[in-house]
């Protein structure tokens, strides 16, 4: 990425933009510094190609609300919001210890002194998304970030969905999150099924695949997937 492809700042100048630090289907995460404040951030910007879309503006803006009414320690902080030139843009803190996927990447399987204290942070910021009626349903690596202390802090809320509130930004049938972390009501699209434990479950299958190295289920359709379920649990687990 070049220097003409990061934004301009925002917010009249309050937060400027620099590197890139993840990029998904939807968003681009940039590091940021707040110029007010003198603290780094990290901005999460809409695609443009999906800002002409009122349904994904509004359901990246769902996200923002979803993680501003969080406050925990293990749940990344949403602490402005905004729209430059019609796209939206989410302010969050700053985590500079990568992904947990990016450990699994350089170490693979991870001792249980090391996988346990990610998976008890987890279950705690789950813990306290639920108490606020949100579920997140995309729990994966790729969504736990890790400061440099080693405190994991759950991330993107994208298709989180908020129990007290029936609009929804998905239908019955519709499959949203990742097939390899998916719990079978999920995978089939049975949204009115999806609650807290399809997190439970989602982390679960993430601890195996910490300390394997390999995920349980693996699968290039929810119905591949699901068929592995219905097998029972993978063998390194029988009689666990």
């Amino acid at each position: 990425m070049t220097v003409s492809d990061i934004p301009a700042p925002l917010a009249n100048g309050r937060y400027t933009l620099s590197n890139t630090l993840g990029q998904g289907g939807m968003a681009t995460v940039y590091g940021g510094f707040d110029t007010m404040l003198e603290v780094d951030r990290a901005v999460k910007v809409l695609s443009p190609a999906l800002c002409r879309s009122e349904k994904l503006r509004k359901r990246f803006l769902a996200e923002a609300r979803a993680m501003a009414k969080l406050r925990h320690t293990n749940i990344v902080t949403v602490f402005d919001v905004g729209v430059e030139d019609d796209t939206p843009y989410i302010v969050m803190e700053m985590v500079k210890g990568g992904a947990v996927i990016d450990l699994m990447d350089r170490d693979g399987q991870l001792p249980p002194e090391i996988a346990g204290p990610i998976m008890l942070g987890a279950l705690a910021g789950l813990q306290a998304s639920h108490d606020r009626g949100v579920v997140h349903r995309d729990i994966k690596p790729h969504n736990m970030l890790m400061t440099i202390d080693g405190i994991v802090k759950i991330t993107d809320f994208g298709i989180a969905h908020m129990q007290e509130d029936e609009r929804s930004f998905t239908k019955t049938g519709a499959v949203m999150g990742t097939l390899a972390y998916m719990p079978p009501e999920q995978a089939l699209g049975q949204v009115d099924q999806i609650d807290a434990r399809s997190d439970v479950y989602a982390l679960g299958a993430l601890l195996y695949e910490v300390l394997s190295g390999r995920s349980p289920y693996i699968g290039h359709s929810a119905f591949a997937v699901l068929e592995q379920v219905r097998s029972g649990p993978p063998a390194a687990l029988q009689g666990a």
